[in-house]
């Protein structure tokens, strides 16, 4: 394809929005040769120049300044968030579960040797070990429980002992939710 074709393709993308980015036009070719388009951040209105490609398989929503902001920000939620070798966003239910998992239940598993179903729980770096059960059900049933106790506790301990903290990480944890 000529050079011409290809920024007349590269600019039929102008106008679209992609994340926090707007393509604005085609800019240049860039390390081997590959359309770089001039965008408008949605979220701060800063210019910026990436590769058309990047955009497009997501790996680019946001210009660098407002990517390092979320950076910045992020490290210093999960910071204040990990307490005791516990972090508060992971318990607070807003969490999914493991892919390696063998049931889809967070916390428990499947034991083949007993057929069996075992149910446990991670709390301050530690695992504990809440039983074995016939079925599944009985199972989850445990490990719901645990996390009632062992998690409701904990996160009211941190509510009252951090209090500004806590806020902090809702305020976060709610904007995340709602994009």
């Amino acid at each position: 394809m000529r050079n011409e074709d290809r920024i007349k393709k590269t600019n039929s993308y102008s106008g679209a929005v992609y994340g926090n980015l707007k393509i604005i036009k085609f800019d240049h070719f860039g390390k081997n040769n590959v359309p770089v388009v001039e965008c408008e951040c949605l979220k701060c209105g800063n210019s910026c120049y990436i590769p058309l490609a990047k955009i497009k398989c997501g790996q680019a929503s946001q210009c660098s300044d407002c990517g390092k902001k979320n950076l910045a920000i992020g490290k210093e939620i999960i910071s204040m968030a990990y307490v005791d070798n516990t972090n508060i966003i992971q318990i607070q239910g807003k969490r999914s579960t493991n892919k390696n998992s063998t049931t889809g239940v967070t916390g428990v598993s499947y034991y083949s040797k007993l057929e069996k179903y075992r149910a446990y729980i991670f709390f301050k770096g530690k695992q504990y070990h809440l039983g074995t059960y016939s079925n599944m059900e009985d199972a989850i049933s445990a490990r719901k429980s645990a996390e009632k106790e062992v998690f409701g506790n904990f996160l009211k301990w941190y509510q009252e002992t951090y209090p500004e903290q806590w806020e902090r990480i809702q305020k976060t944890q709610e904007k995340k939710h709602s994009r």
